[in-house]
Parts: structure tokens; C-alpha cells; sequence
């Protein structure tokens, strides 16, 4: 919830109010956290303990974000505070008596630094409480780093490159069984599509040249406002400026609905949009129906395969989820089998977990969780985890260097 987090800080500046040093100086402390698996909501509970040790004992304290959506009950049982999901900004507003509303704050177009500031009030240790693991994690995700550059792919974030953030729209309007987070996030709300279009031209007239689009479902960009992403993405490569972006969470549904229309577009415009993140969660009619993901796995298989045909360097990412209730090993091996006819750049692999509220977390048939664990493991040795190269992109890598090693000879030869 990086973005939200940066319009904190200007919520927070633009009311006139000073950022404390530390915690331990400050009047109000509020603490965004998130809550989409149940490690990240003990984690994100660990931190409000934390929090609440450090602080003064009159210091107002207050918890925002999908965490405030998700676990309301948790929260007033341990803590006893305020909590207010993004959605509901106003209540912050009378809570602090702000003069500004946190609505009327726009989304500052570069968050880095207000990330980076909002991280450092929490220790390493805090924030990452199975510090060996996530030290060992961290490593090999590194490492997947270094692969990555030596098989000749970028990432979208490259070295020295500052990415200006167009945030489109906020809020969800899928209804998917096993998701909790839209019920901090909230229902759709798009941007008009004309101050959308004036905030990526502001970006280029400042000089920014790298940026990532992000709504809470990027596909969905529209749907409330009477317009949809193909038109979006269609009047951003208008410009004739030139600049790279960065697709984050785009539902397969709309990828679907507007294939006819994107393909073509995303083809046409190769050199602008290196790396586009399209969650498939699986590759199994069954489940995607009791999912409720509003497409069929044939129909994403053959979108996918054809977004590859026309755009092979584009570097795609995809999620799946693992032992959803009622997945059978046969659901686990569609799942599989999709992935490698997509031929994903990276596969991030989530295990199922109930999560407050939802559908799933009602749902009989649960998987066990020693067979969640070695279906995950069997994904991750094909597929490795977030950030790794696929096989399809080492293949790729190999091929284009076969081919340069015979053109070498050929002119050392002559």
C-alpha cells in the first residue's frame, strides 16, 4: 500500500502538521498496514505492539489500511484503537480536525522518499520478525537479480531510474471468494480518464520518462466512469514522447475482454511497456469458477499465448494460488500446464489461507496443508518464486546467444 502511504505524508503536510522524529516524540501515531495472507496480519499486529510500547502514553494512536478492513474484530480485541480503512478517509479528517480532507490530497507522483521514510520507523527486526528467513529470502532473491541481468531481461525498475507513479483508479470491483482485501480497499473509483491523461503529461513536461501505472485492478480502470483500459492505454501511447510503463495488477478478466484491442496495441508499442503483471491464481476451470474470477482458463490461455506470439520481450509476471478449497491434483496440474503455454518471465506463488470475510474461508473441501506445501514446492522448483527468471526467458537467452556466437564466426571467417 505503498501509494496510499505517500499521500499520508501530503495529507499530513498540507494540514500544516510536523512529522515527528521518532515514535516516541510524536502526538499521533498511525500505522498502514496490510493484511492479504495471515504471516502479513501477524506480522502487521507485531508492529502495532511495537508501536504501542514505543509511544508516549497520551499519543493518539490510529491504524489505517486494508488492515483496518480486514480485521476489525482482532483489532478492537487486542488494541482497542481506531481503525480506518482507506476507504473512509473522512473519519481521519474528524479525528485530527483536519482542514485539508484527506480526499482532497492528490497522489504525489513520485513515493519513494515517503516510503522509504514511513519504513524507517520500524527496525529491520520489526518489520521482518523471522529475520534469518528473511535474510536467506532476500538473498535469493538477489541472486535471481544477478541471473536475470547476465540472461540479457531488465527489470522495469533499472538502476538509476526513478518511476513516476499514475495512480488510475482505487478500489476493486471483483468479487473474488478468497480475497480480503477489497473490504479495506473499498469498491471501484476511476480517475476521469482527462486528469489522468494530464498527470502523465505533467510527468513528461517534468522530465520523468519511467512510469507505473497502478490501480488496485488496473483491468477493471473504467468500468464505473464509462470508459475501460484499452481506451487508457490507447491515449497515453498517443503521445508522442517516448517512455516506458510499468502494468501492475491487470485483472486476466479485462486483459480477456479487451485482448482484441490490447494485443494489437501492446504489440504496436513494444518499446514502451516492458513489464506487465496479469494474475492468473489458476489455471483450472473448476476453480476459477468457484473462485469467482469471471473468466475461463481456456480463454486466458489463449490470450496469453497469443500476447506472447506478438510480444516476446515483454517481460510478464503472473500470481497463482495454491490449494484453494476443492483443488485436486488434476486443478494443480491445468494450473501448471497454462503456466508453461503462457511462458511467464516470473510466477509469484501464494499458499491458500482463509482470510476474514470471505467466501472461501466458508468453503468444505479444504486442501491439507502438508499438500499445499509440496504442491507449492513442486510449482516453485519449476517456476521458482517472485523476481525469478523463467525457464521461457533462459531458453530465449540461450538461443539469442547461439545465434550471436554463429554470426561471429561467420564474420571472423570472411
Amino acid at each position: 500500500m505503498a501509494h496510499p502511504v505517500a499521500r499520508l505524508f501530503e495529507y499530513v503536510r498540507q494540514n500544516g502538521w510536523g512529522i515527528a522524529d521518532s515514535m516516541e516524540d510524536a502526538d499521533v501515531v498511525l500505522v498502514a498496514s496490510c493484511a492479504f495472507i495471515a504471516d502479513r496480519e501477524d506480522v502487521s499486529f507485531g508492529l502495532l505492539e511495537s508501536a504501542r510500547k514505543r509511544m508516549k502514553p497520551d499519543a493518539r494512536f490510529v491504524v489505517l489500511g486494508c488492515l483496518a478492513g480486514m480485521c476489525e474484530e482482532r483489532l478492537a480485541e487486542t488494541f482497542g484503537i481506531q481503525a480506518i480503512p482507506w476507504t473512509n478517509g473522512h473519519d481521519l479528517d474528524e479525528l485530527l480536525g483536519a482542514s485539508v480532507g484527506y480526499e482532497d490530497v492528490s497522489d504525489p507522483p513520485v513515493i519513494d522518499e515517503y516510503v522509504k521514510s514511513a519504513s524507517q520507523s520500524f527496525s529491520d527486526r520489526e518489520r521482518h520478525p523471522n529475520d534469518n528467513a528473511v535474510v536467506a529470502q532476500l538473498r535469493r532473491i538477489w541472486g535471481r537479480v544477478e541471473e536475470s541481468r547476465r540472461y540479457g531481461w531488465r527489470s522495469p525498475w533499472a538502476a538509476g531510474k526513478t518511476a513516476c507513479s499514475l495512480r488510475v483508479a482505487r478500489g476493486c470491483d471483483g468479487e473474488c471468494t478468497y480475497c480480503a482485501i477489497r473490504f479495506g480497499a473499498g469498491p471501484l473509483h476511476s480517475k476521469p480518464l482527462a486528469q489522468v491523461l494530464a498527470e502523465f503529461d505533467s510527468g513528461l513536461s517534468q522530465g520523468h520518462r519511467h512510469f507505473t501505472v497502478i490501480a488496485g485492478d488496473l483491468g477493471a480502470y473504467g468500468q464505473d466512469i464509462g470508459t475501460n483500459v484499452a481506451e487508457l492505454l490507447g491515449e497515453l501511447m498517443a503521445r508522442q514522447t517516448q517512455f516506458e510503463l510499468t502494468l501492475l495488477d491487470f485483472d486476466m478478466k479485462y486483459f480477456i475482454m479487451y485482448s482484441g484491442a490490447l494485443i494489437p496495441l501492446l504489440a504496436a508499442n513494444a518499446d514502451r511497456v516492458r513489464y506487465l503483471s496479469l494474475p492468473l491464481q489458476s489455471g483450472s476451470e473448476a476453480i476459477l469458477q468457484q473462485m469467482r474470477r469471471g473468466h475461463s482458463a481456456a480463454d486466458a490461455e489463449r490470450s496469453l499465448v497469443a500476447l506472447r506470439a506478438v510480444c516476446p520481450k515483454l517481460v510478464l509476471n503472473t500470481q497463482i494460488l495454491i490449494g484453494f478449497p476443492g483443488e485436486a491434483e488434476q486443478d494443480f496440474q491445468d494450473t501448471l500446464r497454462v503456466l508453461r503455454r503462457a511462458r511467464f518471465d516470473s510466477v509469484s506463488i501464494y499458499d491458500y489461507q482463509d482470510r476474514p470475510k470471505t467466501a472461501a474461508s466458508r468453503m468444505p473441501g479444504k486442501v491439507s496443508r502438508q499438500t499445499i506445501r509440496s504442491r507449492s514446492l513442486r510449482a516453485r522448483r519449476e517456476f521458482g518464486g517472485p523476481f525469478a527468471t523463467s525457464r521461457y526467458r533462459l531458453m530465449e537467452w540461450e538461443r539469442t546467444r547461439h545465434q550471436s556466437r554463429g554470426n561471429d564466426a561467420h564474420v571472423s571467417a570472411q
